[in-house]
């Protein structure tokens, strides 16, 4: 799981979304807000992987190919309108408020 030292501007990122599919990206925003449905979230990942509504939930990760070992960032949770953005929730976060830990599986 990638934590805060991991997730810096420019670093590559992967995404799977239930509609958008596999998509890759970088890090645009390390820290922003974003309102998503009316609602503001703060602390939150910015990246440029292409993310269409429905994407929610989705996992986006820093590759082995940068990291040695794949590293779960975060969960897609908004998109930009013209969905060249996608919006993610820290994972780490979400271990450690709701302590919930994720099930990490090599295929998708």
């Amino acid at each position: 799981v990638a934590q805060e030292s991991d997730i810096i501007e420019g670093v590559p990122v992967y995404k799977v979304g239930n509609r958008a599919g596999f998509s890759t990206g970088t890090i645009t925003y390390a820290s922003c807000s974003a309102y998503i449905v009316n609602r503001l979230y703060v602390n939150m990942i910015k990246y440029s992987c292409y993310t269409l509504t429905g994407d929610s939930g989705g996992p986006v990760w820093i590759p082995s190919s940068y990291a040695y070992t794949n590293k779960l960032m975060a969960l897609t949770i908004g998109a930009t309108q013209d969905s060249v953005y996608g919006v993610g929730c820290r994972i780490y976060l979400i271990n450690d408020v709701l302590n919930i830990q994720p099930v990490l599986s090599t295929t998708y």
